[in-house]
């Protein structure tokens, strides 16, 4: 985060700066884009990319929980029982089931496109200059590779972080874990039309007998605190935050929570997936 940029360019003044010196005019202009860009790309690349992944594979999630990060597959009952656990804290903290209602689609857009703007162009955001600012977008950026319908669409961007990775990164560049995992998933789902319809007549069954407990899912709520903004002592170098932090008081609660938001996992997250790729076929056929 910005914050942590700031930290180190204060702390260790020996060292190539990412707010040049003979830019001190413009430094408050880098912060603030910084800022703009933790507060609304990083914020809406992290649930949509959360979103994929609890949608094709919520096993990767075990990893949340059981934190071996050496495993190459997801496959074993305990990364999809694990699994079930994870996606029903990720949606609760990051409110995945609202991503429709909170337009975090549209926002995205509105986002790239005035990146794309941006960089039209340059080599650099800044003044023909590596800067926090180029650093920090091709770092938020990254989760929406797992983004199919924003990598076409927006591909000058990706590439244009891609020659700053070039430029400016000693070491190879290799995907996260979670990305690595939905590669290697995407890459091998090939279900059997049987398969397809064997899942999708469990799926309707569950469907029948659990959709009419909605009203006790839509209707309790959980115990949540808000994070607006990093903590910060300077108000002008705060981002936004949507994480929320979330508190088990007692069993009941814990009962409560997960029975809430297991039923947003079945139920409301794959109308949220079915309206992202509606939104992403739509401005697809758009440019083509």
């Amino acid at each position: 985060s910005t914050p942590i940029l700031l930290y180190l360019d204060n702390h260790y003044g020996d060292k190539k700066t990412l707010f040049h010196t003979n830019m001190i005019a413009k430094n408050d202009v880098i912060i603030q884009y910084c800022l703009k860009l933790d507060s609304e790309l990083g914020l809406c690349a992290r649930r949509l990319a959360y979103l994929h992944v609890i949608s094709e594979k919520p096993a990767i999630l075990s990893v949340l929980i059981d934190g071996n990060y050496n495993k190459t597959t997801r496959d074993d009952w305990s990364s999809y029982f694990f699994g079930l656990i994870g996606s029903c804290i990720v949606i609760a903290r990051f409110g995945i089931h609202q991503i429709r209602e909170e337009h975090i689609f549209d926002k995205t857009i509105c986002i790239l496109e005035e990146i794309q703007q941006n960089i039209d162009g340059k080599q650099y955001l800044f003044n023909d200059q590596f800067t926090a600012a180029d650093l920090t977008l091709t770092a938020l950026i990254q989760p929406l590779r797992m983004i199919p319908a924003l990598f076409i669409k927006y591909k000058s961007i990706f590439e244009y972080c891609d020659r700053i990775r070039e430029r400016h990164d000693p070491n190879e560049f290799e995907d996260s874990y979670v990305e690595r995992l939905l590669k290697h998933h995407r890459q091998r789902r090939q279900s059997s039309q049987y398969q397809s319809i064997f899942r999708n007549t469990i799926w309707y069954i569950f469907y029948i007998v659990f959709y009419p407990f909605k009203f006790l899912f839509t209707t309790t709520g959980t115990q949540t605190t808000h994070l607006y903004q990093y903590p910060s002592t300077n108000l002008a170098q705060k981002a936004h935050n949507d994480n929320r932090i979330l508190k088990f008081q007692s069993l009941v609660n814990k009962a409560i929570f997960f029975s809430t938001y297991l039923w947003h996992f079945c139920f409301t997250i794959p109308k949220q997936m079915e309206f992202v790729n509606e939104e992403g076929n739509r401005i697809l056929h758009r440019h083509s």
